[in-house]
């Protein structure tokens, strides 16, 4: 990038951190392929389904059922969060893979009120280090 008149020193060029389009599943055709060909790690409230790739970039889907959670307000926010949580630590991950999180469940059946927002991405990250998707 070139400097603006004044400056003497180029801008720095904009970090890698971008949540892409080609990053995300959005196909119903690559979510089934995940979901039949993938591995699943299951922790509570978290399900993961991960298939791995020989290379290219990591792309995330995110599952979140109307059932588990009722208010639109509430799926938003962990989408929100997840998708950041995601746009920060893609480089952290072991492996190029198709990732799927599932929150909510069949484990978490009428637990939606006492869900911990804020600590969501704490909990997800000690997930994926313990299925082996993200570095120790």
């Amino acid at each position: 990038m070139l400097p603006k008149k004044g400056q003497t020193k180029p801008l720095a060029e904009p970090a890698s951190f971008a949540f892409k389009k080609c990053e995300r599943l959005l196909r119903e055709i690559e979510f089934t392929a995940v979901l039949k060909r993938g591995k699943v790690f299951r922790r509570p409230p978290f399900q993961f389904y991960y298939l791995k790739k020989e290379s290219g970039v990591a792309r995330l889907g995110i599952w979140i059922s109307k059932k588990d959670f009722k208010r639109a307000v509430d799926r938003n926010r962990l989408k929100r969060g997840t998708r950041e949580w995601f746009r920060l630590n893609k480089k952290a991950l072991c492996f190029p893979c198709d990732l799927i999180i599932q929150i909510g469940g069949r484990a978490f059946k009428g637990k939606a009120k006492s869900f911990d927002y804020q600590n969501a991405p704490a909990q997800l990250e000690a997930a994926l280090r313990e299925a082996g998707v993200l570095k120790a």
